[in-house]
């Protein structure tokens, strides 16, 4: 099951969505407070229902390469992630509040796993609204994380620190817009990479 976890977060990812944008690049950065940001990012994050679709890169003894996806969100409640190469699906996966239930087209196998697992696994207190936001929004504030705000060339960086784990978060403001989230445990880094996002 570790596989479909870094299928769904921990590989690079070609973000989903609504309509085929490329990231806009603003030359010079717009001053903004650490509250002008998490205002922004709830605002992103208001939604009752999120479709997108995108392309997703992974790898493993499988398969290697770019494949769809498709994703709908019902807000606090479950998520749906399909994924497909030429039009065959390989993978669905759904995952809502205290689970993920994987259907591996290619294997022909399905699995379950507790989320809470996963979060004894990864020493990282994983959880739905966890992905949810990360997945639809590009971003993932928390109250048990310390926030710094920083200025690096054209990005901003937002760095969250706990005993337990980092996550930075790079992005761009105006427009809001996700272009990497790095987390950190011990010796191990992963990353989610937004090449595009929503419009």
């Amino acid at each position: 099951m570790s596989r479909i976890l870094v299928l769904i977060l921990f590989v690079q990812i070609f973000a989903a969505c609504r309509t085929s944008k490329s990231l806009v690049v603003n030359k010079k950065l717009t001053t903004i407070t650490f509250d002008q940001l998490t205002n922004k990012v709830a605002e992103n994050q208001n939604f009752n229902f999120f479709s997108a679709k995108g392309k997703i890169s992974y790898s493993d003894a499988d398969f290697s390469g770019e494949a769809d996806a498709t994703l709908k969100v019902f807000k606090d409640s479950f998520a749906v992630l399909t994924i497909k190469k030429f039009g065959i699906e390989l993978f669905r996966i759904l995952i809502n509040q205290d689970s993920v239930t994987a259907l591996d087209r290619i294997q022909h196998t399905w699995q379950r796993s507790s989320i809470s697992e996963w979060s004894s696994s990864f020493s990282v207190p994983i959880d739905f609204i966890m992905m949810q936001d990360i997945i639809t929004s590009g971003f993932y504030l928390t109250d048990y994380l310390a926030y710094d705000l920083k200025n690096i060339e054209k990005l901003y960086q937002v760095e969250g620190s706990s005993e337990l784990f980092l996550m930075n978060t790079s992005f761009f403001y105006a427009p809001l817009q996700s272009s990497e989230i790095k987390i950190i445990q011990s010796n191990k880094t992963a990353y989610v990479h937004f090449v595009k996002h929503i419009s």
